[in-house]
């Protein structure tokens, strides 16, 4: 199934697209919301007719494929078919430049290549093949003036918002400074889960009950998520008697009791 895809309100401004037929640009909007993430599809009229107008039965695959024909001719979108297997598909240009695409997927669907492709309808731009969108793994960065590490900001952004929804809230923390240290993690759904259970589990301890729960920042920065449910690591029920550093490990009756004694003989002296 593809994904909701974006279109850019000036569309309805545009000359090129103002001047297609008004089944043309309902099949083309069609193309782009069913495209997929490298902004291919499958071209065949009959296919385009049956995933776009179903239930039109006014609407034929010959006036989908005039349709097609007006759209390759006015807008970015190359039709080709292959010549082995004879299917028809197109290509919509530079398609991820107008669509955010979080976690893209590879196509499925082969890139237009000039020695075992053609072009259908037209001659559009002898070179339209170095404009098409490039495979996953051949796009260009420094041609879109972003960075591998501001990708993996975009693809951290969901999975951050769900720890930090998670996270208890205390007052002085960053969210910010909570966010630059979980980009550093290169977090998955796996660790996300890992992280999720862990600050539940936290939240049923007797010192986040009692207050001592440290920042975001912090917990990331340490991975504290590691601790829980560690055996080597002391846990509520078992503090260790050499962390005096520990909260959870002073005996606050007792100290109160040793100076309430001692300022007792500093009053009889």
């Amino acid at each position: 199934m593809a994904r909701r895809r974006m279109i850019d309100p000036a569309i309805w401004t545009d000359e090129k697209f103002g001047t297609l037929s008004l089944l043309s640009k309902l099949v083309f909007i069609g193309l782009v919301s069913n495209a997929d993430d490298e902004g291919r599809g499958g071209a065949s009229p009959i296919y385009v007719k049956a995933v776009l107008l179903p239930y039109d039965i006014k609407i034929t695959p010959e006036m989908i494929k005039s349709s097609c024909e007006e759209i390759a001719n006015k807008m970015n979108v190359l039709f080709y078919q292959d010549n082995d297997t004879q299917k028809t598909y197109y290509q919509i240009i530079k398609f991820n430049d107008w669509q955010t695409i979080n976690r893209p997927s590879p196509s499925k669907i082969p890139m237009f290549d000039e020695t075992t492709m053609k072009r259908q309808f037209n001659e559009y731009s002898m070179n339209i093949h170095t404009q098409l969108t490039p495979k996953l793994k051949e796009v260009k960065l420094k041609e879109d003036n972003i960075s591998k590490d501001n990708i993996c900001r975009f693809a951290d952004t969901d999975l951050f918002e769900k720890v930090w929804k998670e996270y208890p809230k205390i007052k002085g923390s960053s969210k910010q400074k909570a966010k630059a240290s979980f980009e550093k993690l290169k977090c998955d759904d796996g660790l996300l889960d890992i992280i999720i259970k862990a600050i539940r589990q936290l939240k049923e301890s007797r010192s986040w009950q009692d207050g001592y729960i440290p920042h975001l920042a912090t917990f990331i920065n340490q991975k504290r998520w590691e601790t829980v449910g560690n055996d080597n690591v002391p846990t509520d029920t078992e503090k260790s008697p050499t962390s005096p550093q520990n909260a959870d490990s002073v005996d606050i009756d007792k100290l109160l009791t040793e100076f309430e004694a001692e300022k007792f003989k500093k009053g009889n002296k």
